[in-house]
C-alpha cells in the first residue's frame, strides 16, 4: 500500500482493480464517450499509442470575432504552432515530460505528455485571416479569431404571425 493517494472528497468512488468487473465496464463506457466526444476523428486508443492527447477547450462567438481558449498549462509558447489552412484552423504542440531520477518511484501518474493536436473548421468566408491574433497567459491559450465587418451584421429578429 502506498503512502502516498489521490485525494479523494467523502463518498468519492474509490479506484477499483482492474479485474472488478464494474471498473472494467467503467472504464469502456468512459473511452467511448471520450471517443465520441472529445477526440475529433482520433481514436482515443490511436491516441494513448502515439503520445497524442487533446487540451481541454472553450469556443465562444461575440459580435466581432470567434475566441478559442485551451488550457496548456506547463507548456511554453515556443512549443505551439497554430496555423489556418484550407479554411481549418489547427493548434499543435508538445508538453515536454519531466526528466526523473531512475531511482524515483511514481505512485500516481495522471498528467499527459506529448505531442496534442486540435482541428476546427471555421465559418467559410467569415474569418479575417490577417487579423487572427492568439496569446499565452497562466497556461491558457487564447486565439482570436476577427470576423470580416460583412459578419458582423446584426442579427434581425422576424415577427411570428
Amino acid at each position: 500500500m502506498s503512502i502516498l493517494q489521490p485525494f479523494k472528497k467523502q463518498n468519492q468512488i474509490t479506484n477499483r482493480p482492474e479485474n472488478d468487473l464494474f471498473y472494467s465496464l467503467q472504464t469502456d463506457v468512459n473511452r467511448l464517450f471520450n471517443s465520441f466526444f472529445n477526440d475529433f476523428g482520433i481514436d482515443s486508443t490511436q491516441q494513448q499509442s502515439k503520445g497524442i492527447w487533446a487540451p481541454r477547450i472553450d469556443m465562444k462567438e461575440n459580435a466581432n470575432s470567434y475566441i478559442i481558449s485551451a488550457d496548456l498549462p506547463g507548456i511554453r509558447k515556443e512549443d505551439i504552432n497554430i496555423n489556418i489552412h484550407d479554411n481549418i484552423l489547427t493548434i499543435k504542440g508538445e508538453r515536454r515530460s519531466e526528466t526523473h531520477n531512475e531511482n524515483d518511484k511514481h505512485h500516481v501518474k495522471e498528467r499527459y505528455y506529448g505531442q496534442f493536436e486540435r482541428s476546427f473548421s471555421l465559418p467559410q468566408r467569415h474569418i479575417d485571416k490577417e487579423k487572427v491574433s492568439a496569446e499565452m497567459k497562466n497556461g491558457e491559450l487564447t486565439v482570436t479569431l476577427t470576423k470580416l465587418p460583412d459578419a458582423q451584421k446584426e442579427v434581425r429578429k422576424i415577427e411570428i404571425r
